[in-house]
């Protein structure tokens, strides 16, 4: 993302608001697209592809936690939460929490 706000801060004219708003839209837009998906696939189970963790919950869980580093909450996506949710249960994920690690903001 440090690349991406720098191109569009110095190169797109994105003044803090813009910025914002970029963000906004395209977490916003893919966290409803990963909704949809985990909402109407049978295979979901408690977590993203099962019972089991897999590389698609930790991607899942990391992409929340940039939204919440970045104080914004995504509206509709009770399959995506319920997931994150159980995810953030299990020790490894609270251990990575980016809220958890030296130089974090307050």
């Amino acid at each position: 993302m440090p690349r991406v706000r720098k191109y569009l801060t110095t190169q797109a004219g994105f003044d803090d608001a813009a910025w914002r708003a970029w963000q906004i839209n395209w977490l916003s837009r893919g966290l409803t697209a990963m909704e949809t998906r985990l909402a109407r696939d049978p295979a979901t189970g408690v977590f993203c592809h099962g019972d089991q963790v897999t590389i698609a919950d930790i991607c899942v869980a990391g992409i929340v936690a940039v939204g919440k580093v970045f104080k914004f909450e995504a509206a509709d996506i009770p399959t995506v939460n319920r997931i994150v949710e159980r995810c953030e249960a299990i020790e490894a994920f609270a251990r990575a929490n980016p809220m958890r690690q030296t130089g974090a903001p307050v």
